[in-house]
């Protein structure tokens, strides 16, 4: 009986201690991730993007979630003003996004205060915030 309390409270220990989160240290200050908010023609609208750089590699993602209604849509992404792809709306509401520098693809310089927007083909906007 003893040895099994001893081996039941070390295998809870080391469990324990697998599942623990990381220190929020181990984030990297290059990441960066905001936000996108509707505009008034498009309430229900909602999103996110997502800046990584990291030893050379760039990364961008932005996602977007609309009316199903809308399935089929291609929207512009912009960052600093400028289109840097497109993405089209899925049957659930949902586009992405995403440009990698590994991959070859051209990925926006983006810094504190860089511009991004997500637009319709009549380029009205659907999403919109600041990194």
């Amino acid at each position: 009986m003893i040895r099994f309390t001893t081996l039941f409270a070390s295998s809870s220990l080391l469990l324990a201690g697998l599942l623990s989160p990381l220190p929020a240290a181990a984030a990297n200050p290059a990441d960066q991730k905001i936000q996108l908010v509707a505009s008034a023609q498009f309430p229900g609208a909602k999103g996110a993007a997502k800046f990584r750089d990291r030893k050379g590699e760039k990364e961008l993602q932005v996602e977007v979630e609309v009316a199903r209604r809308l399935a089929g849509s291609v929207y512009t992404v912009c960052v600093n003003g400028a289109p840097v792809g497109t993405m089209t709306i899925n049957p659930l509401g949902a586009g992405r996004l995403s440009r990698n520098s590994t991959l070859g693809q051209t990925v926006p310089v983006v810094v504190t205060g860089s511009p991004v927007a997500v637009k319709n083909a009549a380029g009205v906007m659907v999403v919109s915030g600041r990194f």
